[in-house]
């Protein structure tokens, strides 16, 4: 009963850690040490790596983008020389507006990066809480029957 209240109440956090966007705070070090890395080898617990593979693809495309250096260069990162004359007050509203939408995106994909390691210690929790919930539940059985073999035969 102990284990399955233990698995419950680690659930609800990492749901709530990972749907409470404003209340997440990042792995910290010690438990990416423990649980993501020592673990893992361990108790021979597989990475999973199909939990967040859409979220990786996407801020891989981001990094894509990062390392060619789009947006450094240029007008609106289009590689583009910067026109000589003042630019009019549209165009630099235009600007602040892509900007904001940008930073935007980059803080939702850190958002995202953290919800996915939140995921992986909770599937690595959840496997070894179940692992443990297993060899309970075959020592029980090996008790009770040993202990209805014995009162068998007295």
């Amino acid at each position: 009963m102990a284990l399955l209240v233990i698995s419950l109440t680690e659930t609800v956090l990492i749901v709530r850690l990972v749907h409470k966007q404003d209340l997440q705070t990042p792995v910290p070090h010690w438990v990416k040490y423990l649980v993501l890395e020592r673990a893992p080898v361990l108790f021979c617990i597989h990475k999973k790596h199909r939990l967040c593979s859409k979220l990786s693809s996407q801020a891989s495309d981001l990094e894509h983008y990062r390392d060619n250096n789009y947006g450094t260069g240029g007008l609106l990162g289009l590689g583009l020389p910067p026109s000589r004359d003042p630019t009019p007050p549209v165009m630099d509203n235009i600007l602040q507006e892509v900007t904001a939408i940008r930073h935007f995106l980059e803080k939702r994909d850190r958002c995202r990066e953290v919800a996915k390691e939140w995921l992986q210690v909770g599937y690595v929790l959840d496997v070894l809480l179940f692992r443990v919930y297993l060899v309970a539940m075959v020592a029980y059985s090996i008790t009770l029957g040993t202990l209805w073999s014995v009162w068998q035969v007295a």
